[in-house]
């Protein structure tokens, strides 16, 4: 009776016409194609000589090692405990290499900068940043892998923001948008600096430098869109990294359904911006960015789906990563109230009584100088880069690296090494002063903006935004946390702190500043 159970449940099983031969042969096709997937990868790490690194499992390969804690940390400990300047980690589809050396940094993006200078088309969250809507060509520069549409957009950013400084200067910015940030925040006690000082100043003097004087009156309508895409980019970044084996039906889903028309509402925004120059705003048609792309794409060397990319480059690239080293700065300084006492004294030493802070003034103080190159080294908005991917097969650190790896470099770990930075987690701007130590990370030690073929093409204003906000608020008023104000994290692909308030207290002093 048992037998003839047993033959009956067997034969059952696999009569093509049952519900269950169905699912086993479902779960066996599982197991073989998983099987397979795992045979595959090992077959290629012994192909390969691949970095080393942690313990990785089928399907959720390292995922185990993300705990509550954040990425570049975990990176970071690892690559120190086992001293792995070159490691290999798997937290999404592709084999993921990070690289935690300033010896391997400067392989990587200046020694085979040629190499490693791509990206990864394979993402949707980055497809929305990349490719016009038609589908008919690339876009911009941040996403984009290296080809025809990064070089052009580099090109005119680069030379965009070298005749903002030449024709533009800091004059705007003095004489307009700081007396219009003291009117609104003189008065006020637990101010949230993210928005109302950093994100609010940076997207006023984005838009006078990308469509010209007097477009700072559109910020309060950018700043929200700006704020949203970075909300769905995130979302869709945290699809991608941690549901690997559902990811791309998931994130394709999520893209067409958020991601590409926020792109598409953006850039309709620059195009009613656009509109209204000489009736709005600009009135003496004074020099903007868009002068220069309208030009391009006159000539035809770009199409308008890639002039309106440059502007959103601007604003998506350069809002919250400028914010967020303006916000933390600032944090930086209120809790190490000596720092700021030190900026005060010798801005009041140098640049005397009445003067207002010019952007010109900054290479006569070289401790301002320093607290902001101190600043940048802790507190910058991405801790990791953008990944690179490399376009043939190569190696660092001595280590094969395949075709279309993705590689990126713990910058946050770069800038806590001891042997770079002594006490590397105390404040201390004295460590750059009498030190020539420069922005563009040329001893793959201070990585800043990157280095080599893909750094920041947008730097220059970058820098000129962070000193001028910066060097105006500690010169104007005295800065402490907010009651309030709580060390607490706001999760995100990257964890942040919740938003900062300070208390802005108007300083006293035997001269008034001009606003």
């Amino acid at each position: 009776m048992a037998a003839t159970n047993a033959s009956t449940v067997f034969t059952y099983m696999y009569d093509p016409r049952s519900w269950t031969f169905g699912t086993t042969s479902l779960i066996v096709a599982v197991v073989a194609v998983v099987s397979i997937r795992v045979l595959t990868i090992g077959m290629e790490r012994r192909k390969y000589n691949m970095p080393p690194g942690p313990r990785s499992y089928p399907l959720i390969k390292n995922m185990l090692e993300m705990k509550g804690v954040e990425m570049h940390e975990t990176w970071w400990s690892l690559s120190q405990t086992n001293k792995w300047p070159v490691m290999s980690f798997g937290f999404i589809g592709k084999p993921t290499i990070i690289v935690s050396s300033p010896e391997a940094t400067k392989e990587m993006l200046v020694t085979k900068g040629t190499i490693f200078n791509s990206r990864d088309k394979d993402t949707y969250a980055s497809l929305g940043l990349t490719m016009s809507p038609d589908g008919k060509s690339e876009m911009g520069a941040l996403f984009t892998p290296h080809g025809p549409s990064w070089k052009i957009t580099r090109k005119i950013m680069v030379a965009g923001q070298n005749e903002f400084k030449k024709i533009m200067g800091d004059d705007y910015v003095v004489n307009v948008l700081l007396p219009q940030l003291y009117a609104e925040i003189d008065n006020e006690v637990a101010i949230d600096a993210r928005t109302r000082v950093a994100k609010m100043m940076v997207m006023r003097i984005l838009l006078v430098f990308v469509f010209g004087p007097g477009a700072e009156q559109y910020a309060n309508m950018l700043v929200p869109l700006n704020d949203e895409l970075f909300r769905v980019v995130d979302i869709n970044n945290r699809i991608e990294f941690f549901l690997p084996p559902i990811a791309k039906p998931v994130s394709w889903v999520y893209y067409r359904l958020f991601q590409k028309g926020l792109v598409a509402k953006k850039h309709k925004a620059y195009e009613e911006i656009l509109s209204q120059r000489g009736i709005r705003y600009n009135l003496k048609n004074e020099w903007s960015l868009s002068d220069m792309v309208q030009e391009y794409e006159r000539n035809g060397e770009i199409n308008h789906h890639q002039a309106l990319q440059i502007y959103e480059e601007c604003f998506f690239g350069g809002q919250d990563t400028t914010a967020g080293a303006v916000e933390g700065i600032l944090k930086m300084i209120v809790e190490n109230p000596k720092v700021l006492v030190k900026v005060q004294q010798e801005m009041d030493e140098v640049l005397g009584e009445g003067e207002q802070f010019r952007l010109t003034d900054v290479e006569r103080l070289p401790y301002f100088q320093a607290l902001i190159k101190e600043g940048l080294r802790l507190h910058r908005a991405i801790p990791v880069l953008n990944p690179h991917c490399a376009h043939e097969d190569s190696t660092l650190g001595g280590y094969d690296i395949p075709k279309n790896t993705l590689v990126t470099v713990n910058i946050w770990g770069l800038a806590r090494d001891p042997e770079a930075f002594p006490d590397p987690y105390e404040v201390k701007p004295e460590r750059f002063l009498g030190v020539d130590t420069n922005y563009s990370g040329t001893d793959g030690k201070y990585i800043v903006f990157g280095l080599g073929q893909r750094i920041c093409p947008g730097q220059s204003v970058a820098l000129f935004m962070v000193n001028m906000l910066i060097g105006s608020l500690c010169q104007r008023y005295n800065l402490a946390l907010a009651k309030d104000w709580k060390h607490e994290r706001d999760a995100g692909t990257f964890f942040k702190e919740v938003a900062l308030h300070l208390n802005l207290m108007r300083r006293v002093d035997s001269h008034e500043i001009a606003g």
